[in-house]
């Protein structure tokens, strides 16, 4: 055994050498530490590269529901108050890609320095928060922060300067809406081209008055080989035949009445004729009978007794003493 295992070992040894050995060299791989990504790292990287349509609507249709939920409840809230005379408006309301924070971009017209509103508005940011989780818009609301318009308040401003600004006493203000909705244009031009001008407008007018007055033709009504005025024609014959008196319901329901009370009433008549007659032939018979019973019983009375008295009579003579 000892042999063997020496002889076993050289041989190992001498193909460790000659680099004829059976094992193959273990690769080295990079260890795979968190084999688990966590949820910041998954945000990461799908918003790496820009999001694609489907998460870019996601997002649209999240910023309009919270710009919808949000100034309502600053609205009509349990905050409300707290936001009354600071003309506040909501300008814009934009979600992150990570969906880690909502921004609110506001503005305030009236006060020039908006430091306090900011501070009341980030201490709102919390309970505006819980009030949004109840509505259940999204499985997380995620943290919300207020940020000014830096646009409208840049505006505002200059608006601001220029209303304190002095341009003389020669300047005449003017109304900004008025230029926009009415634009002119102030260029110098000759009279006769004035003239000119003057003479088309004359001619417009003459010709829309005298297109007010042109007849306009009756309206064809054989059109497509169909003529709709026979149409309309049985149309209306078959509605004034169907608003005929004696089809309307009421009145056959009128007439109908009327006979049933009428025959009701002749029926009554004679029914009650009918019945005096046959109570008086009844009381006729029932007087009748009455009268041959009692004849019959005065008959039959009379024979009873002569019966009686017959029979005394013939008692009397067989035996007339008794000792």
């Amino acid at each position: 055994m000892l042999k063997c295992n020496a002889s076993s070992l050289d041989g190992k040894m001498m193909n460790k050498v000659m680099g004829l050995s059976r094992k193959t060299k273990k690769v080295w791989y990079k260890p795979n530490v968190g084999a688990n990504p966590s949820f910041e790292e998954l945000m990461k990287q799908t918003t790496k590269n820009n999001a694609g349509r489907q998460t870019s609507k996601r997002l649209a249709v999240l910023n309009k529901l919270l710009m919808k939920n949000i100034t309502d409840l600053m609205a009509t809230g349990e905050n409300s108050d707290k936001l009354i005379g600071y003309s506040l408006e909501i300008s814009k309301v934009c979600i992150a890609g990570d969906y880690r924070s909502v921004n609110v971009y506001w503005m305030a017209g009236k006060s020039e320095d908006d430091s306090l509103l900011d501070e009341l508005l980030q201490s709102i940011s919390g309970p505006l928060r819980h009030e949004l989780s109840i509505l259940r818009i999204m499985g997380e609301i995620p943290k919300i922060q207020f940020i000014k318009d830096k646009t409208y308040a840049n505006i505002a401003a200059v608006d601001r300067l220029l209303s304190k600004a002095d341009f003389g006493e020669d300047f005449v203000p003017t109304c900004n809406v008025l230029l926009n909705r009415h634009p002119t244009i102030y260029t110098n031009i000759d009279p006769e081209i004035k003239e000119k001008i003057k003479e088309l407008e004359d001619k417009e007018n003459l010709k829309d008055e005298s297109n007010d007055e042109v007849k306009i033709p009756e309206m064809k009504m054989d059109v497509m080989g169909l003529d709709h005025s026979a149409i309309m024609a049985r149309l209306n014959t078959a509605i004034l035949k169907s608003k005929a008196a004696h089809r309307q319901p009421s009145a056959v329901h009128n007439v109908m009445n009327n006979t049933i009370t009428e025959n009701t009433e002749e029926t009554q008549y004679l029914s009650f004729t009918d019945f005096v007659k046959k109570r008086k032939i009844q009381e006729a018979k029932s007087l009748g009978r009455r009268r041959s019973r009692s004849i019959e019983k005065e008959m039959y009375d009379k024979d009873v007794s002569s019966h009686y008295e017959e029979e005394e009579d013939d008692e009397i003579d067989e035996y007339p003493f008794k000792i």
